[in-house]
């Protein structure tokens, strides 16, 4: 039995996500407890609870501690069954955080997958959709096809936003061992695409063309070519939200801001770019907010890869990795690589 202090570092809901997630490839039981010890409310929320039960039935497992508020899990998988799934987290509950969870069994499944979530798309403290459709899923794009629908946007409080993911995993199953993952060398990108997106009721006072005319104004000191995207989707709350991504070969760099009442969308936008700017003065081929994301796949495939920073999410990942997967990770100074 593998054990795992949830109170570690970040000592978030990443730190289940991850576990459950390679428990499921490996077929190791893992007990997991002081789940998220500091927060105001500790334990499992909804959002949580609905990935562990996803990976749960997924895997095959036995699983006890999966309700709301829990501090300790214990998750005994079997043999994995993979199907279509439909998923809904109810509240605004992040639907790329649940795709965080469930993306690395799916890459090891004998069959095509269509997962359907509902719950929010832009919301706090996780990466928005399009921060995770257009800037980290491409580095899992070039080892098998993965197609991403946002169907509808979902805001905080009330969410409803709905996104559709297919995956057709690497085939034969012998041949599923990938080459090293390796993104050490950052090149400039040849533009940046602003995505700015607003519920319908922010029309009028047109929120996502400000909140890109603000980002472009800022990022036209790159003197970088800028495209931009403007939408409005019908949601159940309002809301608005910005995601910048650095288009070229090799590079998984992007930022993004949600609005917020109070704060203009001027404001939104050009925090954005600002967030935008410092990832790419730091000349690293892959974000702060993706290397996280890639350390699991880092443990699965081995490889190396440059960050623009070291954070406590990173070096939770790290350690939760090597508990399941025969790896050891060396980190120097914005380095990251998998030694295995």
């Amino acid at each position: 039995m593998i054990e795992i202090d949830g109170n570690y570092k970040e000592g978030g809901g990443q730190i289940v996500r991850t576990a459950l997630a390679l428990s499921a490839i490996t077929q190791k039981p893992c007990r997991v407890t002081n789940i998220r010890k500091g927060r105001p409310a500790p334990g499992l929320k909804m959002q949580h609870l609905v990935a562990v039960r996803t990976l749960k039935e997924v895997s095959n497992a036995q699983c006890t501690g999966d309700v709301l508020g829990s501090e300790t899990l214990v998750f005994r998988p079997g043999p994995c069954r993979f199907r279509d799934i439909t998923v809904d987290i109810q509240t605004a509950g992040s639907i790329t955080l649940f795709l965080q969870a469930i993306l690395p069994p799916l890459l090891a499944a004998d069959r095509a997958t269509t997962i359907t979530v509902r719950g929010g798309t832009d919301v706090s403290w996780s990466q928005p959709v399009d921060h995770f459709a257009s800037v980290f899923l491409p580095v899992l794009q070039r080892r098998c096809p993965i197609f991403v629908k946002v169907v509808r946007r979902g805001y905080y409080p009330k969410g409803g936003g709905e996104v559709v993911l297919t995956i057709t995993p690497p085939a034969p199953p012998e041949k599923k061992s990938s080459e090293p993952l390796r993104m050490t060398h950052y090149h400039e990108p040849h533009s940046v695409r602003i995505v700015s997106h607003s519920s319908a009721l922010l029309k009028k006072p047109r929120v996502a063309e400000r909140q890109a005319d603000a980002a472009s104004a800022v990022l036209h000191t790159t003197g970088l070519t800028l495209v931009q995207e403007v939408d409005y989707y019908e949601t159940d709350s309002p809301g608005s939200g910005i995601t910048i991504v650095a288009e070229g070969e090799g590079l998984c760099i992007g930022a993004d801001a949600l609005g917020k009442r109070g704060i203009s969308a001027e404001q939104v936008g050009r925090e954005a770019a600002l967030m935008f700017i410092a990832q790419l003065r730091a000349q690293a081929p892959v974000d702060v907010f993706c290397a996280d994301q890639l350390i699991p796949f880092l443990g699965l495939w081995g490889g190396e890869i440059v960050t623009t920073a070291i954070s406590d999410h990173t070096l939770t990942n790290i350690m939760v990795t090597e508990k399941f997967l025969p790896v050891r990770f060396l980190v120097e100074g914005t380095r990251i690589r998998a030694l295995r």
